[in-house]
């Protein structure tokens, strides 16, 4: 079974997040802010983390860095309610898969199923051209 870290913030974003990748039969962990996420990434081996941003303590980024100091292949997801070029960017530098809020919770679930991000945005766009 696929070992997830969802980090937020908000509670209720989390919750119901966890509770998708679950009933998608995933086991999940939660952090709501840097310092225990950080904790859990040292303590347990996960598949997949996903971030929030904007975090307590920290960010995102930021902590994605960190864990791929010890976990360099570690997938990741970063997604966030503010979308911005350069967040994009810096997300870009470290092979970061970005979602921005609010997004389709199928497409969190493919991409934590190992599709990838590329082609999860291509079947949208063939979805939304198709109607």
């Amino acid at each position: 079974m696929k070992q997830i870290l969802v980090v937020e913030d908000d509670r209720s974003v989390r919750h119901v997040m966890r509770l998708f990748l679950e009933e998608a039969g995933f086991h999940v962990e939660e952090a709501e802010d840097f310092r225990k996420a950080r904790d859990l990434l040292r303590e347990h081996e996960f598949d997949l983390l996903i971030t929030d941003l904007d975090l307590p303590g920290g960010n995102g980024l930021d902590l994605v860095r960190q864990a791929r100091s010890f976990r360099p292949s570690l997938l990741s997801i970063l997604v966030t309610g503010y979308g911005c070029s350069e967040v994009r960017r810096q997300a870009a530098e470290i092979s970061l898969i970005y979602l921005e809020k609010p997004f389709d919770p199928d497409e969190l679930l493919d991409l934590a199923n190992g599709r990838t991000a590329c082609s999860v945005a291509d079947e949208r766009a063939v979805r939304a051209a198709t109607g």
